[in-house]
């Protein structure tokens, strides 16, 4: 019982679970094909169970994860699902099992820890309307404590536990030898809450393991940009063991429906299950107890042809959930209704916006209308595919960016630019110095700025037929070790890398969008900067290529419509980051390059007019009359009904307010 951080209570739990499975089974031979290695000494185990005389059952099924040391249990992500959420699950899971009809009911848990869900449920579904009880679990322990409590409530000719690894036990595809363990819709019911372990944990092996083995299979189309982890593969693992019309609930991070690789998840739920419900609770932030994420339940029939709005439910702390399941419906007092399959796209990046679409619904309507007038239009259609890149990467910021820490730029003519550096000083020819944004932290108090780096730009050509000071650079980027990162990843003609995106991208532009933002705005009183002239910009950045909508897609992207609607429903990163793709951008709504082009004047001169002094954060810019000019502009450029400009501030004030909160509670 070494892997256990109390020995002696790990043991206790052991040798209840044995006195169980001795008076259920007479003996423990099932332990082999349950999958459990010995954990100690059996047979003193064994005497030890013989003693506790008419068995006993384990006294917490809650206890395994707090025994397992921490580093093991953070890779088993052992967080068991707390009381609420078991109570939630098993009443809507026996409401849908007795509405659908369901005879001799299997239910399963491919992750099932301890059993706290299974055993929830049979709890309140009654053990003689079921007809098989599935588990899987990792950790032996926990599986013997899991496999003891479901043998103590529906008796050994019903229970199915093995202890293993699940993607091992579960085979998407039929093994070479014909295995017809696959599992493959054997339940009626899923109930299950997930490992949400951080794919870099898991040993390299084990991961290439599963890539290979879920690429292989029909799920690869749901895997988003390659971006795996656990949930998802759990989540394909969970659809392949569920009947049709079958229900799938699940305790997930709230990121499932937020980040990249949910895109992947949103997919499988949409094309293949009527998703019936996503619960969350109010001010509290996980459904399993200890993990420190904010989760929600998910709750979906699987059906092809299931289309219909789904329940956002809030629970309220302290008081008893009132939920059931009813002729295709999660019933919720409180409840948001929203069909996902016509969501905005906007709100379609975070589903948790979902949640409050009461104080958006005003917004959403706006945005409809306006986009069936066609006066927005995604970004795509309104500059193209191709209208919005991202900025320079380099290997070595402090070689290929100027100023930076060993350079400051002393002087600027026509024809170079001054450098000076550890009483050096150098010229580099203007070609080889290009102007551009270094990060969006250095513009946050004005839209319109005067990039003031510039990328070191060097064409693939030898060291000899480089100017002298171009040459002096780059000796001395290998001396100080500045270019170290370059070098390895390019070896000769390292220096040119930045030229070659240079010249293959063009990325010259005068809007410019970060590609994250702190959600708080602390110390940020724009989101998007502008520049008189065409400039390039780091991969800090996306540049927008159209030049005549620039100047109004530049407020649009600093009106506090905009900023709702990313505050509320952008991608987060963190508790207070935000971020966008490339392809997120050309997903958002904009102005219509129609537009763009009436109102083009009109916008360059309020750029000019509300850069002319520095801008405070933008919390202490709602009574900031240079807002209000900007986004009674912003409304009327759009010809918005039914919204002004006191409504948007309102509605943006309420997710700053609350960032800044959590800010402080973080320290």
């Amino acid at each position: 019982m070494s892997r256990y951080t109390s020995p002696g209570e790990a043991y206790r739990l052991l040798v209840e679970s044995l006195s169980v499975i001795l008076e259920v089974h007479g003996d423990v031979r099932v332990l082999e094909e349950l999958g459990v290695k010995a954990l100690v000494d059996l047979d003193k185990a064994v005497r030890d169970a013989a003693a506790l005389k008419g068995g006993s059952t384990p006294r917490g099924l809650y206890e395994v994860s707090n025994l397992i040391e921490e580093r093991r249990r953070k890779v088993l992500a052992a967080y068991y699902t707390d009381p609420l959420g078991v109570k939630v699950i098993s009443a809507l899971a026996k409401s849908y099992a007795l509405d659908s009809g369901f005879e001799d009911v299997v239910v399963a848990d491919p992750f099932m820890g301890s059993g706290v869900l299974l055993a929830g449920f049979i709890k309140e579904f009654g053990c003689e309307k079921v007809g098989r009880v599935i588990g899987f679990e990792k950790d032996p322990l926990a599986c013997l404590v899991g496999y003891a409590a479901l043998l103590r409530l529906c008796g050994r000719g019903k229970v199915e536990v093995k202890c293993g690894d699940t993607f091992e036990i579960v085979r998407l595809q039929p093994t070479l030898a014909g295995s017809t363990a696959s599992y493959k819709s054997c339940a009626h019911l899923i109930l299950t809450n997930p490992p949400f372990t951080r794919w870099e944990l898991l040993d390299s092996k084990y991961r290439r393991m599963l890539e290979s083995r879920f690429t292989a299979t029909h799920y690869s189309k749901y895997i988003a940009r390659r971006q795996l982890n656990l949930q998802t593969l759990s989540l394909f693992t969970a659809d392949h063991m569920l009947r049709e019309g079958g229900l799938l609930t699940a305790v997930l991070p709230a990121s499932t429906f937020y980040t990249i690789y949910g895109e992947g998840v949103k997919k499988l739920l949409r094309e293949n299950y009527r998703i019936l419900a996503l619960i969350q609770k109010r001010g509290e932030s996980s459904f399993s107890l200890g993990s420190g994420f904010k989760e929600v339940v998910l709750v979906a029939s699987k059906s092809k042809e299931g289309r219909g709005e789904t329940a956002f439910v809030t629970l309220d702390s302290g008081l008893e959930p009132s939920l059931a399941y009813s002729s295709g419906w999660v019933r919720a007092p409180g409840a948001e209704y929203v069909d996902l399959h016509s969501v905005p796209p906007i709100l379609d990046f975070n589903w948790l916006s979902l949640f409050n679409l009461g104080a958006l619904r005003p917004l959403v309507s706006a945005l409809s209308t306006l986009t069936s007038a066609g006066r927005l239009l995604p970004l795509a259609e309104a500059i193209g595919e191709d209208g919005v890149i991202r900025g320079v990467e380099m290997y070595g910021p402090d070689f290929f960016l100027v100023p930076n820490k060993y350079w400051r730029v002393a002087g600027v003519s026509g024809d170079s630019i001054a450098i000076s550096g550890g009483g050096e000083v150098l010229e580099l020819p203007r070609e080889y110095a290009v102007k551009s944004l270094r990060k969006p932290g250095l513009y946050t108090d004005r839209i319109l700025v005067d990039p003031d780096h510039y990328l070191v730009s060097i064409p693939p050509v030898s060291l000899e037929e480089l100017p002298s000071g171009v040459r002096r650079y780059v000796a001395w980027g290998l001396k100080s070790g500045a270019a170290a990162a370059a070098v390895r990843a390019f070896g000769e003609k390292w220096y040119s890398h930045v030229y070659r995106q240079i010249e293959s991208k063009k990325p010259f532009a005068k809007l410019f969008l970060p590609d994250k933002v702190d959600a708080r705005f602390r110390n940020r009183g724009v989101f998007a900067v502008a520049s008189e002239a065409p400039a390039s910009a780091t991969k800090d950045f996306y540049l927008v290529l159209d030049e005549p909508c620039s100047p109004l897609l530049t407020l649009w992207f600093n009106s506090s419509l905009f900023i709702s609607l990313l505050l509320y429903a952008g991608r987060a990163i963190s508790e207070s980051w935000t971020r966008f793709l490339e392809e997120d951008y050309l997903r958002l709504p904009a102005p219509s390059p129609g537009t763009c082009r009436e109102y083009r004047e009109e916008s360059e001169k309020l750029i000019r007019e509300i850069s002319a002094a520095r801008l405070p954060p933008l919390p202490q810019q709602l009574d900031d009359p240079r807002r209000r000019r900007l986004d009674e502009f912003i409304l009327d450029a759009l010809g918005v009904q039914g919204v002004g400009v006191d409504y948007l501030h309102e509605l943006l004030a309420k997710p700053l307010r609350e960032h800044a909160i959590r800010g402080k509670q973080g320290g």
